[in-house]
C-alpha cells in the first residue's frame, strides 16, 4: 500500500456528485473515472470530523466481517468489502474528499485514484 496523498481534484469531483443530494452511486464518467465510496448520514446535525470519521471508519471496517478464500486470495468486486479495498487499493495514490448538507440527510463522499 503507497502512501496516498490529498488531491483536490478529486475533492472537486467529490463535492460536485455530494451536491446532487442523490442517496446513490454516481457515473464514473460523472467522476473522471475516480473510484468512489460514498454515504448518507440521516442526522443532519452532525459536525464535519463526525460524520468524516463514522464514515470512513464504516468503509473501513468491512473487512472485519468477511472471510477471504485463502486458497485463491483473490478480491472480486461484488464481495461486501468494495468500499474498504477502494480505501486500501495498492494503486490508489489519491483521495479527495467532500459533504454536504442536504434537505434530508448528510451526503458524505470520497474519490480515489488513479481508478
Amino acid at each position: 500500500m503507497m502512501l496516498i496523498k490529498y488531491d483536490c481534484e478529486a475533492e472537486k469531483t467529490a463535492f460536485e456528485w455530494a451536491k446532487q443530494c442523490i442517496d446513490a452511486d454516481s457515473s464514473t464518467a460523472s467522476r473522471r473515472n475516480w473510484a468512489e465510496n460514498r454515504y448518507t448520514f440521516p442526522n443532519k446535525n452532525l459536525d464535519p470530523n463526525t460524520v468524516a470519521t463514522r464514515a470512513s471508519n464504516r468503509w473501513w471496517n468491512e473487512i472485519a466481517s468477511f472471510t477471504l478464500d485463502q486458497t485463491t486470495n483473490i478480491f472480486h468486486g461484488n464481495t461486501p468489502i468494495a468500499h474498504f479495498a477502494k480505501m486500501a487499493w495498492d494503486t490508489h495514490e489519491y483521495i479527495g474528499c467532500a459533504m454536504y448538507h442536504c434537505p434530508s440527510f448528510i451526503n458524505a463522499v470520497c474519490h480515489y485514484g488513479p481508478a
